[in-house]
């Protein structure tokens, strides 16, 4: 088979696809929308002064690397594609590093460039290079480090040479500086030496000395940044194992690993029966294969053993910190992608050694056969992704423009800070001061031609609440100092408040009074608080009378909530506007005209159930639990009679045994 594809060959082929990897990721980059932590990683990086990109970096959950590359890109100018150019740079890179190291650890250069094709065009590595943050920078390091590292496990010519191991050490320390679950690939090959070393007392101290300069760098790495971030995160506590569950650890690790098996499988969302085949499939080819790697004397076959033997630590550590509660484990795509090269590198190893005793022409074959099935299902899984250019949440950026289209200066919290951000990333934000009344509040001014605006940024503060007496103060302090004779507030909440619209807009009212201040124009609802203040007197906002038939979005100001909801604000375009909700006692009300209401919501494998309530009467409960996905779901309740209603939902908190939560959504009301 080599001699189909010589040493030379390789390289041009290897090249080649390098070149196909990048127009997907460019071509992708250019016209799909950024996400909300892309914006941040791009306002952090642009700040014009060091004093506070530091602290910004400080605060984000990431090493300082990425923030610094990104900073000099926007030296180029402000769109998707300059955001993106690191991400895809390293992701288009990173192929051609997988296919050099597939022609290290296989007997056949073929099935190393179909290796690096798999790679080039699996839609997992596209999405991550497109993106403005981390992750595809640490995989392009790692990949470089263990290059070299197998260099350092099984040299060319029996001692491994100098440079080779420093150039491990220093590309494993750029990994751990782009972002920290590069910890989980020093770690794995630490012990991989470790044990190398039990049976090579020469190699140990040759290889504690590359080692202790990257253990190092992350001692220092996790005690001055990355130990605040070693905990359950909010967003993805269900990836996390919690004793305080009723679940267990096997079902943990079963209904994880069916989420991880899925963010890779290259067809439609997997069940779990085809997942723990995979799953008992793949650990049952590596034991073998460690078998026979390990036993065999020749370089490639060592390289082999310890890559497969790398992969396995990485994900086995991986489970151990979410059992740890310290990583989510079978989370989004990028927090496990670190695994997904290592695990097509495992995969061609097996058919490379399955094959490498077959008649070459057979063998060609299947590499065509190979070559076709990757090409065709990454097509289609590229078509089915929903593209976009629109940005997260540019309806409700609208609706603020088009109620104050002239703003002086406004008053914003951290979170809606990247909001608004995204939508005047190409304004220059140049810092003015600290503000010296309210603590916490930094003070920027934006220019863009001849307009010109002031931003209080509020650092302290994750997500304004209409309830909260402290941002009357502030507004007040703002006005007093007579900075502008208006400052307007943007706020798109997280969560609804938990009073009734009438008693929110009275709450506002009086703490308004309370501070001197008021608000001559409002929009304030379950997701929005945009608001004009100025100095009292003045002519109080009212609200606006409600609609009683037609479509209510999720988002709807209608809607009304009570309990503890989250509004999904940042889910991708086109995919819909929706609340959720999970503990018992959270309701949604809605007052409706009409003889026919449909709720549409999202069915789940991690729904629960709700009862529904008209006027009062008890109209069922609905369970929401799906095995798969289905975005519109619907319950429909008809034959209501002419005139006005009261629909409401309260969650239970319960659900059927197969669902692993007690989610409940809402997509939209629709009253006919």
């Amino acid at each position: 088979m080599n001699g189909v594809l010589t040493k030379r060959r390789f390289s041009f082929v290897l090249l080649l696809i390098t070149a196909i990897a990048a127009i997907p990721r460019i071509w992708l980059g250019a016209v799909q929308y950024v996400e909300y932590d892309g914006y941040w990683h791009v306002f952090v990086a642009g700040q014009d002064r060091w004093e506070n990109f530091w602290w910004d970096v400080g605060s984000n959950a990431h090493p300082p690397l990425f923030f610094l590359l990104l900073r000099f890109m926007l030296l180029f100018g402000h769109s998707p594609l300059i955001y993106r150019t690191v991400s895809i740079a390293t992701g288009v890179a990173s192929v051609w590093l997988l296919g050099r190291i597939a022609e290290r650890v296989m007997i056949s250069r073929v099935w190393a460039a179909v290796a690096a094709l798999a790679f080039a065009l699996a839609l997992p590595a596209i999405v991550i290079a497109c993106e403005v943050r981390s992750y595809m920078l640490c995989v392009f390091f790692v990949l470089f480090s263990f290059r070299h590292f197998l260099e350092v496990i099984a040299p060319e010519g029996g001692r491994a040479k100098v440079a080779a191991r420093v150039a491990f050490a220093a590309l494993a320390i750029g990994a751990c500086l782009s972002h920290y679950f590069a910890f989980f690939y020093v770690g794995a090959c630490a012990l991989a030496l470790l044990a190398r070393s039990i049976t090579r007392m020469r190699a140990f101290f040759a290889d504690l000395a590359i080692v202790l300069p990257i253990v190092a760098v992350m001692y220092i790495l996790y005690a001055a940044h990355a130990h605040k971030l070693a905990v359950i995160q909010g967003h993805l506590v269900e990836f996390y194992f919690d004793p305080r569950r009723s679940e267990h650890i096997g079902a943990f690790f079963i209904r994880n690993w069916w989420n991880f098996f899925n963010l890779f499988w290259p067809y439609a969302p997997a069940g779990r029966t085809v997942a723990l085949i995979g799953l008992a499939v793949g650990v049952l080819t590596a034991i073998a294969l460690l078998a026979v790697l390990f036993r065999e004397r020749t370089i490639v076959d060592a390289r082999a053993g310890h890559t497969l033997a790398v992969t396995i630590l990485m994900l086995g550590s991986i489970v151990a910190a979410a059992i740890a509660g310290k990583y989510p484990f079978g989370g989004d795509l990028r927090q496990q992608f670190l695994l997904f090269p290592f695990l097509i590198l495992g995969a061609a190893i097996a058919i490379d050694r399955a094959l490498s005793s077959g008649r070459a022409r057979l063998q060609i074959l299947y590499a065509v056969a190979a070559i076709v099935w990757i090409v065709a299902v990454s097509w289609l899984r590229l078509a089915q992704l929903p593209k976009t250019s629109t940005p997260v949440v540019a309806d409700r950026m609208e609706k603020f423009d088009s109620i104050f289209p002239d703003p002086t200066a406004i008053y914003m919290d951290q979170w809606n800070l990247i909001a608004f951000f995204q939508f005047h990333d190409t304004w220059k934000w140049t810092f003015v001061d600290h503000d010296p009344a309210v603590k916490g509040v930094d003070v920027y001014r934006l220019t863009k031609g001849d307009r010109r605006l002031t931003v209080f940024r509020n650092k302290v503060a994750w997500n304004f609440r209409p309830e909260d007496d402290g941002v009357f103060q502030a507004l007040s302090a703002f006005l007093r100092r007579g900075e502008a004779p208006r400052v307007t507030l943007f706020c798109m909440l997280q969560t609804p408040p938990a009073a009734s619209r009438a008693e929110v807009w009275r709450a506002v009212k009086t703490m308004s009074d309370n501070s001197g201040i008021c608000a001559d124009r409002q929009d304030l609802s379950s997701i929005n608080w945009f608001a004009r203040f100025r100095t009292a007197p003045c002519t109080w906002a009212q609200p606006p009378a409600p609609r009683l038939a037609g479509v209510f979005d999720a988002h709807s100001d209608e809607i009304e909530y009570a309990g503890y909801w989250l509004l999904a604000n940042y889910i991708p375009p086109g995919e819909g506007n929706f609340s959720i909700a999970t503990a018992s006692g959270a309701r949604a009300t809605l007052a409706f005209e009409g003889k026919v209401l449909q709720w549409s919501y999202r069915a789940a494998p991690n729904a629960g159930m709700a009862e529904v309530r008209i006027d009062g009467e008890d109209r069922g409960t609905v369970d929401q639990y799906s095995p798969q996905i289905v975005k519109h779901a619907a319950a429909v309740f008809d034959n209501l009679a002419a005139g006005r209603h009261t629909f409401e939902i309260s969650v239970l908190g319960r659900k059927r045994a197969a669902s692993n939560d007690t989610v409940v959504d809402i997509d939209r009301l629709t009253v006919h």
